[in-house]
């Protein structure tokens, strides 16, 4: 794991499921596999916290808070022009291979 993450999540039942590495509903539940696939093939070790809702700024966009989002990234260093919000290299599981053993997954598309 060459990558420390604090991930903060508003909403508890998400945070227990991705601690846990489950979830009783399906479609929770590959959402848990995808994002577990994902940080390993990001060889990131994440640490998940709560934050309340209105403190997210994830939530901000879609508030309507453009523009503080801008600015508060501004003000960090991060230009307005590209802001990249995942690795354009990430691939997540097709529909196809969910069905498959996730290991096999992992050895197929795992970084060196």
């Amino acid at each position: 794991m060459d990558r420390k993450v604090i991930h903060y999540i508003d909403n508890t039942s998400a945070i227990a499921a991705l601690v846990k590495g489950y979830s009783k509903k399906m479609d929770s539940g590959m959402i848990v596999n995808a994002t577990h696939a994902a940080l390993l093939g990001l060889g990131a070790e994440v640490y998940f916290d709560y934050v309340r809702s209105k403190r997210n700024v994830a939530d901000w966009p879609s508030r309507g808070e453009v523009p503080r989002t801008v600015r508060v990234l501004q003000e960090i260093g991060i230009k307005r022009e590209r802001i990249y919000m995942a690795d354009p290299t990430l691939r997540l599981p097709s529909l196809e291979e969910w069905s498959s053993p996730a290991s096999e997954w992992v050895k197929k598309h795992r970084r060196e």
